[in-house]
């Protein structure tokens, strides 16, 4: 007997090229979606940050504090590039200075600014960089959240970036408006 020549069907190598065309698309298009998550997550925890600096505005202008309503709440940034939220005591208390009341004063000192510190909640493993070359904080002072900063500059900018990455695509640079408070991020320059 004799094969039939006319048989229908795939040989082995054509089955083994398609096999292989599927695995280098599999894996291209998985290196392709984990860089787009990285630089999504980037994203995300760069609004993440700048809601909280947010919500620390308008907690306390609005008087929004579990703890305790005698706050003043900002951000502190280090000389070593450590950047954190902050919470320091505020006394209430309006004091007669030359020639009108003010309303009273936030604690500032080392130790104070030490002891309130806590850290931003980001979906990632973030590191922050400061620029400042000297210890610098922005609060907002109760009760109508205006401005208490050590900088004479316009803003204050960090630098937040993926771990250890040295690519730019993975860093974002938050923005801190000292004339009206708000924070904004933008892509690293």
């Amino acid at each position: 007997m004799h094969a039939d020549q006319n048989t229908k069907g795939f040989t082995l190598v054509e089955i083994l090229m398609v096999i292989f065309i599927i695995g280098l698309l599999s894996v291209l298009a998985i290196a392709g979606y984990s860089e787009y998550r990285k630089i999504a997550l980037m994203n995300l925890s760069a609004d993440s940050v700048v809601s909280q600096i947010n919500e620390e505005r308008e907690n306390v202008r609005y008087g929004i504090d579990t703890q305790t309503k005698n706050v003043c709440s900002g951000i502190f940034l280090s000389s070593t590039s450590e950047v954190s939220l902050v919470s320091v005591s505020y006394n209430p208390k309006k004091k007669w200075v030359d020639t009108d009341w003010v309303q009273g004063e936030c604690a500032i000192d080392d130790s104070a600014l030490s002891a309130g510190k806590k850290a931003f909640n980001t979906a990632l493993d973030i590191q922050f960089e400061s620029a400042s070359s000297d210890d610098a904080y922005v609060l907002f002072v109760p009760p109508d959240g205006h401005l208490l900063t050590s900088s004479s500059d316009d803003q204050i900018e960090f630098n937040m970036t993926y771990k250890n990455s040295a690519a730019d695509k993975y860093k974002r640079t938050i923005n801190i408006d000292l004339k009206s408070g708000n924070a904004s991020w933008k892509y690293y320059e």
